[in-house]
């Protein structure tokens, strides 16, 4: 028991240590504020980092603890701007623009693309499930039928993106219209 215990310390302690060295992590952080908002699911079994899709880290986003609110029709600019800051950071903003397609699945290849394709498909979903964990129940069942971040992500922009822009030019004519005094 108590070398399953010890075995299971060094196994976390070097995924510690892939950590600080993949995200330049300080070595006196704790793990509690590594990244309370990111859980490591894959992680490479050496202690540097694999380029191999394989091995690639999955990231999932904890939406209740980096978005401040949720979305609502007349909080998407700022919602917007939260979100993409945190995908930027993570690197995964490709996923929701769509520049970051899905690889296809090759016969010549299949092991390789399989596993491209696999991760692909795990880490969209989490995006996406984040997404739609950081709408309100008012916007959620707009995005349900959506099976990629890029088609929520193109969504939301169309519905509310026009509507947010209109109304900051309505609030600028109120004010520039409206006297002191």
């Amino acid at each position: 028991m108590l070398q399953q215990m010890n075995k299971k310390l060094c196994v976390t302690l070097h995924n510690i240590t892939v950590l600080k060295f993949l995200y330049g992590i300080r070595a006196e952080k704790s793990l509690t504020s590594i990244h309370p908002f990111y859980c490591v699911l894959q992680m490479a079994t050496t202690t540097a980092p694999s380029t191999d899709s394989t091995h690639s880290l999955i990231i999932t986003i904890n939406a209740a603890t980096t978005i401040n609110e949720k979305l609502i029709p007349s909080t998407f600019p700022q919602w917007r701007a939260q979100f993409e800051a945190l995908l930027i950071g993570y690197d995964l903003i490709d996923f929701v623009t769509g520049t970051h397609k899905c690889p296809a699945v090759d016969a010549q290849n299949f092991t390789a693309s399989k596993a491209a394709n696999s991760h692909w498909i795990r880490q969209d979903k989490l995006i996406l499930h984040a997404i739609l964990a950081s709408t309100s129940t008012i916007i959620t069942p707009l995005l349900s039928a959506y099976k990629t971040s890029n088609e929520a992500w193109t969504t939301l922009t169309r519905l509310y993106a026009c509507k947010s822009r209109t109304r900051v030019m309505q609030l600028k004519e109120d004010l520039t219209l409206s006297t002191p005094g």
